[in-house]
C-alpha cells in the first residue's frame, strides 16, 4: 500500500502592521494571586522577574488581572482599592523599571465568574481610552465572558476598531488575539 503526502499550502490573514508577531512573556497575578493582587505584591513581582534574570530573558510584562478595576458612580474605571496610589502610578513604577504593563478587561459588563471588577459592555471606547491614555497600557487582557453568541461578532469589531485606534505606540510588539 502506497501512502501519498499532499502538503497543503494555507493562507492566512493578518495584518501587516507589525503587532503580535512574538508570544508576550508576562507575569499574569491571575495565576497566582487570583483577585487578591495589590500594589506592593505587583512591584514585588517586578523586582523578582528582575533578580531572577527572568526579565533578561524576555519576561518584560508585569499584567494586573480580575480585581484590579473597579467603574465610579459616573461610569468611569477606576484602580480597585487593592490598588490606593492608582494605576497610573503603578503603569508609571513598571515603565520606569523597565517592564511593560498589562491590564484586563472584559468584554461583558462584569468579569468571567460575574468576578469582582467591572466590564466593559457600554464603555469601549471611554475604557480604551482610560487604558491607553490615562492609565498608558501597554497590553489589554480581553475576556469574553458574559456575552451573548449572537452578539459577539458584532463586539469583537466594535472593541477591535476602538482598541486599534485608541492605543499609544508600544514599547515592544504586543500580542493582540484578534486583529
Amino acid at each position: 500500500m502506497r501512502i501519498r503526502i499532499a502538503l497543503l499550502a494555507v493562507a492566512a490573514h493578518a495584518l501587516d502592521n507589525g503587532l503580535g508577531l512574538v508570544p508576550r512573556l508576562a507575569f499574569s497575578t491571575w495565576n497566582f494571586f487570583g483577585t487578591a493582587a495589590n500594589e506592593t505584591s505587583v512591584h514585588d513581582i517586578a523586582t523578582a522577574l528582575e533578580r531572577t534574570g527572568l526579565k533578561a530573558l524576555g519576561y518584560d510584562t508585569v499584567s494586573i488581572d480580575v480585581g484590579s478595576v473597579d467603574r465610579d458612580a459616573a461610569g468611569k474605571l477606576v484602580a480597585s482599592r487593592h490598588f490606593p496610589a492608582g494605576l497610573r502610578n503603578l503603569s508609571d513604577h513598571l515603565h520606569a523599571a523597565g517592564f511593560s504593563f498589562g491590564a484586563y478587561s472584559d468584554i461583558s459588563g462584569h468579569t468571567c465568574g460575574n468576578g469582582p471588577a467591572a466590564g466593559s459592555l457600554g464603555h469601549y471606547e471611554q475604557d480604551a481610552a482610560t487604558f491607553a491614555h490615562e492609565w498608558q497600557v501597554d497590553y489589554l487582557k480581553f475576556d469574553f465572558c458574559g456575552v451573548q453568541a449572537t452578539h459577539l461578532a458584532a463586539v469583537r469589531v466594535r472593541v477591535r476598531v476602538r482598541v486599534r485606534y485608541t492605543l499609544h505606540p508600544p514599547r515592544s510588539p504586543p500580542s493582540i488575539p484578534y486583529t
